[in-house]
């Protein structure tokens, strides 16, 4: 009798355990659909939220090399832009120069030409729902 109770204890708490991982897993696969949906229905701008809301990870991924210089010795034999401290700081510059370049490559749309998309703060204008609507004669 006592051997039977604590089978079907066993028995109890193993249901109950799947039954959340199952409720678990249903859950995450709902906000799964939930955000391919998003994504196909804004997906140009799901990928261009996604490369800018990543690019400060991009660009701390390109500077890490130089977080792990300790010393740098300098030995120059011009002067003018192109030699010493100036060639340092100028290749600095054209690492971060790049990161509109590498964005406009992975997004395939012009840095220019989504700025000039984005609303200013405050301006009222048609809501995308709303172009889509009078685009298919509603």
């Amino acid at each position: 009798m006592q051997a039977e109770g604590q089978a079907a204890a066993i028995r109890a708490q193993g249901e109950a355990e799947a039954e959340i991982i199952y409720k678990k897993g249903e859950a995450e696969a709902k906000a799964m659909n939930v955000k391919a949906e998003a994504y196909q229905e804004f997906n140009q701008a799901a990928i261009v939220d996604k490369l800018i809301t990543n690019m400060p990870e991009v660009v701390r991924a390109l500077a890490a090399p130089l977080a792990n210089v300790d010393k740098i010795t300098i030995v120059s034999t011009g002067n003018g832009a192109t030699s010493g401290m100036h060639k340092i700081t100028g290749d600095i510059t054209e690492m971060a120069a790049q990161i509109p370049a590498l964005f406009e490559t992975l997004s395939g749309m012009k840095m220019g030409e989504l700025f000039s998309k984005v609303r200013l703060i405050g301006e009222q204008g048609p809501k995308p729902s709303d172009d889509k609507a009078k685009s298919a004669g509603m």
